[in-house]
């Protein structure tokens, strides 16, 4: 499946009335008819009812996928971290203290990343 493939049904966009929260810049949307809501339980409800396509972050629409009431649609050339910049990071931290819990989860998940 191609971006253009989508482009003839209604995309829905998250915005918060001011700009585009998924759409810096015109980059995400590639539907000719956009619907925007201004939040995420709006969007994922109109998706739910087949009124249009859009993006919902995994955590919200996972259950949704897993039991197939929403699709899983994966344009070739989107990816599945399309749109974003590939950025290094670099973790800084004490040596003198032990890190909690969560700090060594997100270490433990950052070094199996690469």
């Amino acid at each position: 499946m191609h971006s253009d493939d989508v482009r003839g049904y209604t995309q829905i966009v998250l915005n918060d009335g001011d700009r585009d929260l998924e759409d810096r810049g015109q980059r995400s949307i590639a539907s000719l008819d956009v619907w925007r809501v201004t939040d995420l339980d709006a969007k994922r409800r109109l998706l739910l009812a087949a009124l249009g396509w859009g993006r919902l972050p995994w955590h919200i629409a996972a259950a949704d996928v897993a039991n197939g009431a929403l699709p899983l649609l994966n344009p070739v050339e989107w990816g599945i971290y399309a749109g974003l910049p590939e950025l290094p990071v670099s973790i800084v931290r004490r040596k003198d203290r032990i890190p909690g819990l969560a700090t060594q989860a997100l270490l433990v998940e950052l070094g199996a990343r690469g």
